[in-house]
């Protein structure tokens, strides 16, 4: 039983910080509800029920950037569709866009029932929601094979803005 050397001994091995890290920005996140004081939180809301019913998670600004994106155009389906822009099939399966009511098959209610002026459609508004919806999907995260039936829908939804 001779005495250990300096060089027998092992550091005890820690996780590295670095790699930590990595597996933490790498995480994909199913977010929590939001509290629905407003239309636009239901649509968010949603937004993550349909997005786990596809078993997709996500990272970051995704689901607000959706969630502004179908808010802006929601008043503007109509005209949209007119122009043979049609929502796609995968957004179709939100709950009030589902739903049998034609009346009430809109998030964005206030655009109808408000006394203010009704702003046309801005090219410059579509452009930076298109932006921040290209930004989302360019990111390494979406190329997981979950996301498959996911991503033609984000890049059909730019398409028809």
């Amino acid at each position: 039983m001779g005495r250990k050397s300096m060089r027998d001994i092992n550091p005890p091995s820690f996780p590295d910080a670095f790699d930590i890290m990595i597996r933490n920005t790498q995480q994909l996140k199913l977010l929590q509800h939001c509290t629905e004081h407003i239309r636009c939180d239901l649509l968010y809301n949603e937004i993550i029920d349909l997005l786990c019913n596809h078993k997709v998670g996500w990272k970051g600004e995704f689901v607000t950037h959706v969630a502004n994106a179908l808010w802006y155009i929601d008043p503007y389906l109509k005209l949209l569709q007119s122009r043979s822009c049609h929502m796609p099939s995968f957004f179709k399966e939100l709950a009030i866009y589902a739903s049998d009511n034609t009346d009430r098959n809109t998030y964005n209610l206030a655009y109808y029932t408000s006394h203010h002026k009704k702003e046309p459609i801005s090219h410059q508004k579509l452009n930076l929601l298109i932006e921040s919806l290209e930004l989302s999907i360019g990111q390494s995260w979406v190329n997981n094979s979950e996301w498959n039936n996911t991503i033609p829908a984000i890049i059909s939804l730019i398409e028809i803005m």
